[in-house]
């Protein structure tokens, strides 16, 4: 049975063994000679089988054998004194499982009774000695007596004493060499642990090196010598962060598993310390193999009993690589068996057993892991539970002690965020700073427990506003990274926490080298972290908030992009179940919402309230977070509010701001925030409604905004300006004026500490002037008042990291109050300015969309600045020079023109196809500087200078009708000059009357005195020509666009009173798209056999709801008509009730385009407006449609829209930018278009498109289209 047993190592074989023994003693008398061997027999059995199923029976009955041995051997024997050194094991085992003070002393005395009986027997004595000093240390351990502390040190000085005397004399052939130098090992590596004697470490390790040179290769303890050693080296390691030592350690680990044959008792136990070695390296290595191979070793747990000690061990030690391979990789299945591993291993680890601690140590760390990643209570619950239980069970000097700890108060902290309970997060800073407190100096976790003190100390200032709190997280955050080498895999985290608190106090002091240092750390973290450790998550927030704090501060826009990039890859990197989510998407949805609202991207802003809503979704209620994300997406929704006036915006963003407000805790530091975002939101609510008590509310909270921060917090300036304004809006109400004395005081305030570079100075600086002039409106006592408020705008508009629409707003501002004292010089100078941002607010990186209500917003801005301005007195050679650079340029502003939505910007660069809008703005802006450097090109697409004007004028002149409530003036420009020519009886508040009067032979005759007349006087063009028609250029501007100029006159005589019988009249929407049709035109080289033309009739169109277009019974005959005056000098396609596809896919291939059908003016937004093909309904070709063509490659001809109103544009505020049908086409390629301003009956329309081709084919150039729609607009006439 023995040897069975041996080889088998089964349960049955092992109970079998222990029956035989029980049975062997019964029959054999009280008093015969071998009755202590076999009581020592059944007890070293018992102790074999309580180590597998932790019978306790087992365990008493074995020691109690174990006494009767020791009674029944006289005190001659020779075998006596082995036999008390195995009963005092029998005691210390028991000790081991019950920690029972009485049994430890038992066995102390034993080895008391044995050291007095040795004294003539060196080994014995030394056995003896080595023994008794192991266990008076555990007793110190238990009891912290100092009385027995120094009992034990002087037993261990003793033996150690002894041992080295005994050396001398002793053989290496002797057996027990090894085994005295190893106890003799154990016991300086005793000492070093009490005493923390570097010279004792290296003494123990010397000794363990010399049993391991003399050892037997079939030594039977040859695993225990391994063991002492290693724990040595280990030590050593921990102490010098010497990879030496655990290289070394590992070495002698592997030679032991290597040299142990399968089935051998020992290779277990080999492998298994291996793995536990290599998940050491990990951990200060980050070497992802070792902790896989260290996993890799759980094989070996099946040769280790089941219910065994060794086995709870191997199991803790398991759990903690599952869980370390989980924090590095994120995979939930680790995390699952970590669990798994760690609660068999506690199952079967008795209760009140110091072998418990470490199993609960990472089980609580798993636990706590599992609830940060799926966000369950009762794991973390649980995990504390766990933490509490191992630190009741470690004494006061247990080496792992500082780690529980830490483990605890990071536990605590977890939990405050979910509770808000302020007990949870003063326990966890308590039990940090004891951590800290049992840390060596040069313990290689120390920085870490550094940095999860700090974390604990800077969230509780967050939520109480401690000042003393921050200067506490900043000091041990930045001793951690002082003492964390770059090469340890901790650093990042170290960093990464450092960041954090340095982001906080630079929203509490407002430091630019605070925030410097926070952007930092957070890209030292986030690129020495593995890209695959799940904390980068929470390095990548960090980072993204720092930058974008920067950018709050410095107004640098490539910090906001950065910022949000780093954000979009948080969120994609934070799994859907986590408990980070929430915070990963309101952070993005702030940054978004922020960059909208400089450049007004509605992608953004909507993105940003998606992104808001899914956080809170994800978010707990009770989440200490939530009162911030609330309050961030209520913000969000008075921003979209205010873009497109929708009520239900306003009324989400009362709602979310309300249940912010609602939920503010006593003293919670950012209330001021949380209260002046809902004030903002009901001023909005009041201009909407006229509610007087919407208006006293919002100025309500901002008084309570402003009580509640710290004079010399950042964030006050903010919401001293914003109730600068609510006060400012209550005085223009009631009239009030303590209202605007405190508006101007609160500005005065807010202004004073706003730092020059900061983003939102100049509307703190408009704020600032509207209150000024509203007081000296309302006096007019303090001209200085109104000098102030002039000066404030214009440092408002001269502020360069401003918004550009605030600096557009500050010189608008400006304009209004110098003309009340008529300063057209300073005037045109601001206007100059102001018109030079316009790009700047619609820049080729947001969609037509947004592009457009930018425009609209400073609609008539460019009018006013001309007035100003006479108030006071290139690609196609690209393309030929340097195609590669023009390819370049086309293809970004190709993207940049679609409005097709490309991906979110990423840090590392991406193909050009899947570049951001921002990205591909930033990477146009950088082409044109290249190509502006370029011999020749230094102008490239700057304003035309004055010759290149007037050589425009080449072919007739151009006239620029400029519009503004000051006065109206018309440009002329001739190629001999430019001139302007005053137009004082056409009146701003006359134009926008007769803009909404349908057209009238009145309104002709108005258009004509007012405007037209003068014009063609100023020009000498007083008669009807008798040879060649001159031609003129009408380039309306504002509202004027609306007029049909060329119809201009007093059409009820036979006179000549009239534009249409003096001149031969084009329009274009600007110079500049005059001068790229006419490039365009000297592209396109007629070869009539080549060329195509293309014609699409719709006879019949459906219709929707109350859209019903009445059928075109001309239609078929107008293009059968036209496309008979072509042939067969051009080849010619006629499509029938086509549906937009079938039209847009040929446009590449044809030189003439003519479609007689209906189209659709849209009122508000005229890039909606479009031609009415078969599928209109459903997907209308529109003006951004015909925008986005781009048919540079092969420019074509003409486009001919033979359909009502496709030069007219109904968006008011849209004027300016001459966005049409006809212009479209214009943009689109097509140098000449021909469109109409009003309807036309669809019988004229055959006769008056073959008056066009018959004259066209006459020429084929651009008089000859011209003339063409000249001749049959007066034979229609």
């Amino acid at each position: 049975l023995e040897s069975r047993y041996s080889q088998t190592r089964r349960a049955q074989d092992l109970s079998h063994l222990v029956l035989v023994a029980q049975i062997s003693l019964s029959i054999t008398p009280l008093y015969h000679p071998n009755r202590a061997a076999l009581l020592i027999s059944l007890a070293s059995k018992l102790v074999g089988r309580f180590q597998r199923t932790w019978a306790k029976c087992d365990l008493y009955g074995a020691v109690k054998c174990a006494e009767d041995a020791l009674e029944a051997t006289p005190t001659t024997h020779p075998d006596r004194l082995s036999r008390m050194y195995f009963v005092a094991t029998m005691w210390d085992s028991r000790s081991e499982w019950t920690g029972a003070a009485n049994d430890l002393n038992r066995a102390i005395e034993i080895y008391g009774q044995a050291l007095k009986a040795a004294s003539a027997d060196k080994p014995h004595r030394l056995m003896c000695l080595a023994g008794l000093g192991y266990l008076l240390a555990r007793r110190f351990e238990q009891t912290g007596s100092s009385d027995d502390r120094n009992h034990q040190l002087s037993d261990l000085n003793m033996s150690i004493a002894t041992g080295e005397k005994a050396l001398t004399t002793m053989s290496d052939e002797d057996p027990s060499k090894t085994g005295l130098l190893s106890n003799l090992g154990s016991c300086f590596f005793l000492r070093f642990q009490r005493g923390n004697d570097a010279n004792d470490l290296d003494q123990a390790i010397r000794r363990g090196e010399e049993a391991m040179a003399v050892m037997a290769y079939d030594y039977p303890d040859r695993a225990s010598v391994l063991n002492n050693l290693n724990a040595a080296l280990v030590a050593k390691f921990q102490r010098t962060d010497d990879l030496y030592d655990l290289n070394k350690a590992i070495s002698r680990e592997e030679e032991a598993a290597a040299a142990t044959p399968h089935g051998h008792p020992f290779r277990g136990t080999a492998i298994i310390n291996l793995g536990s070695l290599l998940s050491t390296r990990f951990d200060r290595t980050g070497d992802l193999r070792d902790l896989d191979t260290a996993i890799s070793t759980e094989e070996a747990v099946d040769m280790i009993a089941s219910g065994s000690a060794e086995r709870a061990r191997v199991l803790s030690n398991l759990c903690g690589s599952f869980l370390s391979r989980f924090t590095r990789k994120g995979n939930a299945d680790d995390l699952d068996k970590a669990i798994s591993r760690g609660e068999e291993a506690l199952s079967i680890t008795p209760q009140k057993h110091k072998d418990r601690v470490p199993v609960l140590v990472n089980l609580g760390s798993a636990l706590s892991k599992k609830f940060q990643r799926f966000g369950n209570q009762r794991d973390l619950d649980q995990a504390i539970s766990r933490e509490e239980e191992a630190a009741a069970l470690a004494p006061p000097d247990y080496p792992d002690r500082a780690c529980i700890l830490s483990n605890m108060s990071l536990s605590l902290t977890t939990r405050f965020h979910q509770s808000g309970s302020i007990g949870d997060l003063d326990e966890a800073i308590n039990k940090g700073k004891e951590a800290i407190a049992t840390t060596p100096s040069r313990h290689a976790d120390r920085g870490s427990r550094l940095s999860n003190l700090s974390g604990c100390y800077l969230k509780r200032f967050e939520t109480t506003g401690l000042p003393g709190d921050l200067d506490d997280a900043i000091d041990r955050a930045e001793e951690a990274l002082s003492i964390t080498p770059r090469s340890c895999p901790r650093r990042a985290y170290v960093a990464f926490k450092l960041g954090g608190a340095l982001n906080s106090r630079f929203d509490r002091t407002g430091q630019l080298e605070d925030i410097n240092k926070a952007v930092n750390r957070g890209e030292e973290a986030v690129a020495t972290a593995p890209c695959d450790d799940p904390d980068r998550v929470y390095m990548l927030s960090e980072l993204g908030t720092s930058l974008y704090r920067r950018f709050e501060l410095t107004g640098n826009v490539s910090d906001l992009d950065k910022a949000i990039s780093i954000q979009q890859d948080d969120v994609a990197a934070t799994p859907q179940v986590h408990t980070h989510r929430p915070n990963a998407l309101n952070n993005l949805s702030l940054s978004l919402r922020y960059r909208f609202q400089l450049t007004s991207d509605m992608l953004d802003l909507n993105k940003a309230i998606t992104t808001g809503e899914e956080a809170l979704r994800t978010m707990s209620n009770n989440h200490t977070d939530r009162l911030r994300l609330l309050s961030n997406l209520g913000d969000a929704f008075r921003v979209r509010f205010e873009r497109t006036g929708d009520i239900n915006d306003l009324n989400m963003a009362i709602s979310r701001g309300k249940e912010a407000v609602n939920i503010l805790p006593s003293g919670y530091p950012g209330s001021g925030t949380a209260l002046m975002n809902l004030a903002i939101s009901y001023l909005l609510s009041s201009e909407k409604t006229g509610e007087p008590s919407d208006l006293n509310q919002a100025v309500d909270l901002g008084e309570k905004a402003a009580n509640s921060i710290p004079e010399d917090h950042p964030e006050r300036t903010r919401i001293l300006s914003n109730l600068s304004a609510s006060l400012s809006r209550r005085f223009e109400k009631f009239g009030n004026l303590n209202d605007i004395e405190k508006a101007i005081q609160r500005s005065e305030e807010a202004i004073a500490v706003t730092p020059q570079g900061h983003t939102e100075k100049a509307a703190r600086l408009g704020n600032i002037a509207t209150a000024l002039f509203l007081r000296f409106q309302k006096t007019n006592s303090n001209p200085d008042d109104l000098e102030s408020a002039i000066s404030r705008s214009e440092e408002a508009l001269n502020l360069p990291a401003a918004p550009p629409r605030d600096r557009i707003r500050a010189a608008l501002q400006a304009t209004e109050l110098l003309l009340m004292r008529a300063d057209w010089a300073k005037i045109h100078a601001v206007m100059a300015e102001a018109v030079g941002l316009l790009p700047a607010v619609s820049p080729r990186a947001l969609r037509q969309d947004d592009q457009q209500h930018m425009l609209a917003e400073f609609s008539g801005l460019a009018s006013l600045a001309a007035t100003a301005a006479l108030k006071d007195g290139q690609e196609n050679d690209l393309r030929d020079l340097y195609p590669d650079m023009a390819e370049r340029f086309e293809q970004l502003r190709l993207e940049l023109d679609s409005d097709s939505p490309l991906p979110a910007p990423t840090i590392e660069q991406t193909p050009i196809s899947k570049r951001s809008r921002h990205d591909a703005s930033l990477g146009l802006q950088t082409i044109i500087k290249e190509i502006r450097g370029l011999p020749n090109f230094q102008n490239f697409l700057q304003p035309f200078e004055a010759q290149e004007l007037m050589n425009a004028a080449s072919l007739g002149p151009i006239v620029m009708i400029n519009v503004s409530r000051y006065e109206c003036h018309a440009l002329i420009i001739r190629p001999n000059g430019i001139s302007q020519l005053p137009l004082p009886e056409l009146h701003y508040s006359h134009i926008r009357a007769k803009a909404r009067e349908p057209i009238s032979t009145r309104l002709l005759e108005w258009l004509w005195k007012t405007t037209a007349c003068d014009v063609l006087d100023e020009l000498g063009f007083r008669e009807t020509p008798t040879g060649d028609w001159p031609r003129v250029w009408w380039i309306p501007t504002g509202l004027m666009s609306r007029f049909p100029l060329h119809a201009a006159g007093i059409h009820n005589t036979h006179s000549s009173e009239t534009v249409i019988d003096r001149v031969i009249s084009s329009y274009s929407p600007s110079i500049k798209a005059l001068i790229y049709a006419r490039q365009s035109e000297e592209q396109k080289s007629f070869v009539h056999g080549s060329n195509k033309a293309l014609f699409a009739s719709m006879r019949t169109t459906p219709w929707i709801a109350h859209l019903r277009p009445g059928d075109l019974r001309c239609a078929e005959r107008e293009v059968k008509d036209a496309a008979a005056l072509l042939r067969p000098s051009m080849q010619t396609e006629t499509l029938q009730q086509p549906r937009k596809e079938a039209v847009m896919s040929r446009l590449g291939s044809c030189t003439i385009l003519h479609f007689a059908g209906h189209s659709l003016s849209h009122p508000l937004d005229p890039s909606k407006s479009c031609l009415l093909f078969n599928d209109w309904a459903e997907n209308p070709l529109t003006v951004k449609d015909l925008m986005e063509l781009r048919l540079y490659q092969k420019p074509p001809w003409l486009a001919y829209l033979s359909a009502c109103s496709t030069g007219e544009s109904k968006a008011a505020n849209l004027q300016d930018e001459t966005i049409h049908l006809v212009s479209a086409c214009q943009l689109a390629g097509f140098p000449h278009v021909v469109g109409s301003l009003w309807e036309i009956d669809d019988a004229h329309s055959v006769g008056v498109a073959r008056e066009v081709y018959k004259t066209i084919r006459e020429g084929w150039n651009s008089r000859s289209v011209a003339l063409g729609v000249h001749n049959a607009a007066r034979n229609l006439r």
